[in-house]
């Protein structure tokens, strides 16, 4: 990995995964959002992490869209190769761990959608979001349109899309589009709180509720949702769970 542009630093139970391009606000080539998903991978397999955040270097930018210099000379059968920045997402949005994207400054085209790929957003009151694709008469491309939709809605999700409006970090809370909104100089402090929050949990059970959330919907979301259930019912850590409720103590999981 080019510790130069993507790092990965463990602080107690969470990873911290930093794009550093504040020179060009983040930007996302190829290359750095396949740093970031590995960066992921890695993470996903350790056992001492259980919570993973992604944010960009600086308060300008969270990453302000693709490289478009890479996007110049790139041709319509090479958007259908796998391999692309949407499979890329995707292995961060299918990610075991719980992951936050802290996002400061903007959040536009392929950053939006590294965004979205996340599980929660945590937003900076200057945060901003769009997807200013369409001026160049592309479509977002790396789950955009679908992870949108999911979070905010159709009308919203098109609404963004096809005005290539940036909306604020406030209207970005309203729409469900973030979680939170804190000030700059607050931002750290409460996704460090977030993840001890997120860490202190049964970490099979995060995982499972991850897979029915995601993976489910209707009637195929209930029977995973119970599958799932009956699976943790076998677990030590259900039992420690609840042990530690009825001593008043604190659980103590293992994930297994």
């Amino acid at each position: 990995m080019n510790q130069s542009e993507v790092t990965c630093e463990i602080k107690e139970t969470a990873a911290y995964i930093t794009i550093h391009r504040p020179e060009v606000l983040n930007a996302l080539s190829l290359k750095v959002a396949e740093e970031i998903a590995d960066a992921v991978r890695q993470c996903d397999k350790r056992e001492d992490v259980q919570c993973i955040v992604i944010s960009g270097e600086g308060e300008k930018a969270f990453a302000a869209g693709a490289d478009i210099e890479e996007l110049k000379n790139k041709k319509s059968q090479e958007m259908m190769e796998p391999g692309g920045m949407q499979e890329i997402f995707t292995a961060i949005y299918q990610c075991r761990k719980p992951t936050i994207a802290k996002v400061k400054g903007y959040a536009l085209g392929g950053g939006f959608e590294l965004a979205l790929a996340c599980d929660i957003r945590i937003a900076a009151e200057n945060a901003k979001f769009g997807f200013p694709e369409l001026n160049l008469a592309i479509l977002p491309g790396a789950g955009g349109t679908q992870r949108l939709t999911k979070v905010a809605g159709e009308g919203r999700a098109l609404y963004l899309c096809l005005t290539g409006e940036i909306v604020n970090a406030q209207t970005a809370l309203e729409w469900g589009i973030v979680s939170e909104l804190h000030p700059l100089e607050s931002i750290e402090d409460r996704v460090k709180k977030l993840t001890e929050k997120i860490s202190s949990k049964g970490p099979l059970a995060a995982e499972l509720t991850k897979l029915a959330v995601k993976q489910g919907e209707g009637a195929q979301g209930l029977l995973i949702e119970k599958m799932a259930q009956a699976v943790l019912f076998e677990t030590k850590d259900k039992q420690e769970g609840i042990e530690a409720f009825l001593e008043k103590r604190k659980a103590v999981f293992q994930g297994h």
